[in-house]
C-alpha cells in the first residue's frame, strides 16, 4: 500500500511540473500547424469576398450581354428586311425582263432579232443586277453580333495538410 502512495505522488508530482510548461508553450508562439490554419482562414476569407464581387461582375457582365444581344436581334432583323426587300426587286425585275423576252420570243424571229432581244435581256438583268448592289452597298455591313466578355472565377485555396 506504502508503494501505491509513493507511485500515486511521484505520477502526480511529475504530471504538476510538466503542465505549467506545456501551457507555457501553447501562450507562446504558434505552432507551424496553427500558422497555417490563420493563414488558411484569412484566405478564405478574402476567397469568399473575391466570389461575391465575382458574382456581381458576372452578373452585370450578363445583363449587358443580354442588352447588347437585343440590340442586335432588332438590327439584324431591319438588315435581314432591308436584305430580303433588295433582292426581291431584283428578282421581279428579272421576271419582268423574262416575260419580256419570252413575249419577243414567241414570234418566231430571225437569228438577228434573236441575238438584239438576248441583249436586251442582258443589258435589263445587269442593270437590275447593279440596282441590287448599289443599293446592298447603301446598306452598310450587316450588324456584328456580341461577345460575351471573359469572367475569370477566383481560385479556391488549397486546404493545409498538417
Amino acid at each position: 500500500m506504502k508503494r501505491k502512495m509513493i507511485i500515486t505522488a511521484a505520477i502526480t508530482a511529475a504530471l504538476m511540473a510538466v503542465a505549467p510548461t506545456s501551457f507555457a508553450l501553447d501562450a507562446g508562439v504558434p505552432t507551424a500547424a496553427q500558422t497555417a490554419r490563420i493563414e488558411f482562414k484569412a484566405a478564405m476569407d478574402a476567397y469568399r469576398t473575391a466570389m461575391v464581387a465575382f458574382k456581381a461582375d458576372r452578373q452585370a457582365k450578363e445583363a449587358l450581354f443580354k442588352a447588347a444581344m437585343d440590340a442586335f436581334k432588332i438590327a439584324n432583323t431591319a438588315y435581314a428586311a432591308q436584305q430580303k426587300s433588295i433582292n426581291g426587286a431584283l428578282k421581279v425585275a428579272v421576271d419582268a425582263a423574262k416575260s419580256v423576252r419570252s413575249a419577243a420570243l414567241a414570234s418566231s424571229p430571225t437569228p438577228a432579232d434573236r441575238a438584239a432581244i438576248k441583249a436586251t435581256f442582258d443589258a435589263a438583268v445587269s442593270a437590275a443586277t447593279a440596282t441590287r448592289g448599289a443599293a446592298m452597298s447603301s446598306l452598310g455591313t450587316k450588324p456584328a453580333k456580341p461577345v460575351k466578355a471573359p469572367v475569370v472565377k477566383p481560385v479556391k485555396p488549397t486546404r493545409p495538410v498538417a
